[in-house]
């Protein structure tokens, strides 16, 4: 009934079982006394199909949110600590059941992984609507020092987050980020919006999308082309107005400067982010937000 490769997963319900009970009592005794929201976070499944026992099992990974959910409903969230070199296909594992995304631990350190955390970020606020992302050891300073570009990403994403808790849930936010990827597309239902990534590596290029309006959208990231379709059968084509680079003071929009020529792809191949040039002026820290208004035109 419960079977696996390993023949094991009648074995882990039922640890998984117990200790949510257990967790339950714990956690309905504190929120009677301050009741706060509560989280357990997991380690994931890993290899493929573990022994029970033989890795940290019996925690709420993917496969035991059924059990903890019914279990242990005091707990509000079930969080993942994504170490996992797929780490969107971690994400998609816990977003089911109204369960919230919220990410204590991510960034593989002890694998040599020091870069990813900007990505990540992005993608995990703005994809999933997530309430928290957190890199392991973010107190330690020789990797996330001044220099490290999770420091500007973090600016960047302050900036922008009344928008962003604004955006939560109504689908008119979304996350993109280099994985295996080299392109990636995100459809608004009237519009088509393509992204590519400059760079070969992995999390070398992300960002999110924010739609303002009937025809403006609000793109911020970094390492990217970005460009729009028109799904309008009777104006297949899409011409592009302001393009204005800049950031919120005080909720609002503070233009910088207005971009045309090459970083604008002569007005019709979209926005290059960063507007650079070459790749000796690139740098991680130059996170670009601009806003896009497109205009849908016959072909």
């Amino acid at each position: 009934m419960f079977g696996n490769e390993s023949n094991s997963l009648a074995d882990e319900m039922f640890m998984g079982w117990n200790y949510a009970c257990h967790i339950q009592e714990v956690a309905s005794a504190g929120k009677s006394a301050y009741p706060i929201p509560l989280f357990v976070n997991a380690w994931t499944i890993y290899p493929k199909d573990p022994i029970p026992g033989k890795y940290p099992s019996g925690g709420p990974n993917a496969r035991m949110l059924d059990i903890y959910q019914l279990a242990a409903p005091a707990i509000d969230v079930l969080a993942v600590d994504n170490y996992n070199e797929d780490y969107i296909s971690k994400l998609k594992e816990y977003d089911r059941n109204d369960n919230p995304i919220f990410v204590p631990e991510a960034v593989a350190l002890f694998r040599g992984e020091k870069w990813s955390g900007p990505a990540k970020a992005f993608y995990t606020l703005a994809e999933y609507d997530a309430i928290c992302f957190s890199p392991f050891a973010i107190d330690n300073y020789s990797v996330y020092n001044e220099k490290h570009p999770l420091r500007e990403a973090y600016k960047v994403l302050k900036n922008l987050m009344p928008l962003i808790v604004k955006k939560h849930g109504t689908g008119q936010m979304r996350g993109f980020m280099q994985q295996e990827n080299r392109n990636d597309k995100i459809d608004f239902g009237d519009y088509e919006m393509n992204i590519h990534y400059h760079a070969t590596e992995p999390y070398e290029g992300y960002g999110l999308v924010i739609r303002l309006s009937e025809d403006e959208f609000l793109v911020s990231g970094y390492g990217i082309n970005v460009s729009f379709n028109s799904k309008d059968r009777k104006r297949p084509g899409i011409s592009y107005g302001t393009l204005r680079e800049g950031y919120f003071v005080d909720g609002e929009w503070k233009t910088l400067k207005y971009l045309g020529g090459d970083e604008a792809m002569q007005g019709v191949g979209g926005v290059k982010m960063p507007s650079v040039y070459t790749d000796a002026e690139k740098s991680p820290d130059l996170i670009t937000t601009v806003i896009i208004k497109v205009i849908p035109v016959e072909k």
